[in-house]
């Protein structure tokens, strides 16, 4: 997708992909509590694709051409009653400044208004 800065430069076409690992065929159904877990998981994967868009406006068409922005799911079981589910992207990952103070409640890296956070 191309759009124009209000400067007028052009932004680089945005080109994200999304992978799904799995260690087992089928996970089995798990106790949990659904709505929240889909909150979480939507959020995670809301930051993780603003993210590597913000990273990938700082990178040339090439750079993008070559390593593409890419977020991988990873899904195993730890044992009868637990599952592991991993998420990665290859983007430039968190600063340490931003570490210490992640689960801080109420705690952004964005301007007001602009994030939709956990709550």
């Amino acid at each position: 997708m191309r759009r124009k800065k209000k400067e007028g430069t052009l932004l680089h076409a945005q080109t994200l992909s999304v992978e799904c690992a799995s260690s087992q065929k089928d996970l089995p159904k798990i106790e949990c509590y659904v709505g929240k877990l889909n909150q979480i998981f939507m959020n995670l994967l809301s930051n993780a694709i603003h993210a590597l868009n913000c990273y990938d406006q700082k990178r040339t068409s090439e750079q993008i051409k070559n390593d593409h922005s890419t977020i991988t799911i990873c899904t195993s079981m730890l044992n009868y009653d637990r599952v592991r589910i991993g998420v990665k992207d290859n983007g430039l990952g968190i600063t340490s400044e931003v570490r210490t103070d992640l689960f801080s409640p109420f705690f952004t890296t964005e301007p007001a208004g602009q994030d939709t956070g956990l709550g």
